[in-house]
């Protein structure tokens, strides 16, 4: 971030020498790249950048409201014309608005800024398309582009950005970053600074998504029910929940996921490394989990519980799975 700020800092003459004409933030999906190079957009738009940039001048609200005559974001296409950074792609009709874009002058700003973005979606005649713009873009132009990893894109491309890696940042720099910027509840940015794994882009975007809270509220209550059940009660739980999603393999595999991290929570507090745990709003269920099984059922169901998980990925049915998965689950003692 402090290079960042150094690039966004004017000289004497309310120029920026350290500004370069194109960059390319790369790293795994939810770091934050996006917000990224929209924060730097947003820096060298803002007319008292200091140098963060203030949010309440004209020029960030017309960014921020998605208004800014001087910005552009790409992002990748389905097949209907809808944005989709999962399945889209990046097509060669957006490299024409792009160059028609980057052509005309600067209409509020010293600066014409593009954010493309997950250039890895991108299809060659999209960047083939852009070379010559990436190489010798006028002179008021940034274009800022994001990307998982820079192999995945032309060489020839690659050479004309400068890079900026993303590396995951600890718990302790999202949770600041949640409550000072963000206003995010000391709670909330806590559990959601353990739940990201380093990804502050996914803390971020997730922060008020009711979805998530709602999500993860269904998985521990169906949880909670399924470790003190009978074996009888868990197979009918696997099925109706198999039943409720049936064609969803993307909803069963949240829950698995959820329960892949609350029983590595229990494993960690059995080894006396409860400072790693994720779950944190969990620990009270989780600490008389721990007490009621042993170490090694617990160990034996993650390793089944990350083979669900790859499968779930591979279409393997949803009943088959959580069938195995409830018929492995460890048994609470009935005293800790």
């Amino acid at each position: 971030m402090d290079f960042l700020r150094e690039i966004v800092r004017p000289d004497a003459q309310g120029a920026y020498p350290r500004l370069r004409h194109a960059y390319l933030f790369t790293g795994e999906v939810g770091l934050g790249k996006s917000t990224l190079a929209r924060w730097l957009a947003q820096a060298l738009f803002c007319v008292a950048a200091e140098p963060d940039p203030c949010g309440a001048c004209r020029h960030c609200h017309a960014l921020q409201s998605g208004n800014h005559p001087d910005f552009l974001q790409i992002d990748p296409l389905d097949s209907q014309g809808e944005a989709n950074r999962q399945r889209g792609l990046l097509r060669v009709d957006q490299a024409e608005a792009i160059q028609h874009h980057v052509a005309l002058r600067p209409f509020q700003s010293r600066h014409r800024i593009i954010v493309i973005r997950d250039l890895h979606l991108a299809h060659e005649s999209f960047l083939n398309k852009l070379l010559k713009t990436f190489e010798e873009p006028p002179r008021s132009v940034v274009l800022l582009g994001t990307v998982i990893h820079p192999s995945r894109l032309l060489p020839t491309l690659v050479s004309r950005c400068q890079m900026l890696p993303l590396k995951p940042v600890p718990p302790g720099g999202i949770e600041m970053a949640l409550t000072t910027h963000f206003g995010t509840p000391p709670e909330r940015a806590v559990l959601l600074a353990r739940l990201a794994h380093g990804r502050i882009g996914w803390a971020i975007v997730h922060r008020s998504q009711d979805a998530l809270w709602e999500s993860r509220q269904q998985s521990r209550e169906l949880l909670a029910d399924m470790v003190s059940a009978s074996m009888v009660r868990r197979l009918g739980l696997a099925d109706s929940l198999a039943r409720q999603h049936q064609g969803d393999t993307g909803a069963v595999l949240a829950h698995v996921d959820f329960w892949t991290y609350w029983w590595r929570d229990v494993w960690l507090h059995q080894l006396s490394q409860a400072d790693h745990c994720v779950n944190v709003d969990c620990m009270v269920d989780i600490q008389d989990a721990a007490r009621r099984t042993q170490p090694a059922p617990v160990t034996d169901f993650l390793q089944r519980l990350e083979k669900a998980q790859l499968h779930l990925r591979h279409n393997v049915n949803a009943r088959v799975v959580l069938t195995n998965l409830m018929l492995h689950m460890p048994v609470l003692s009935r005293t800790a």
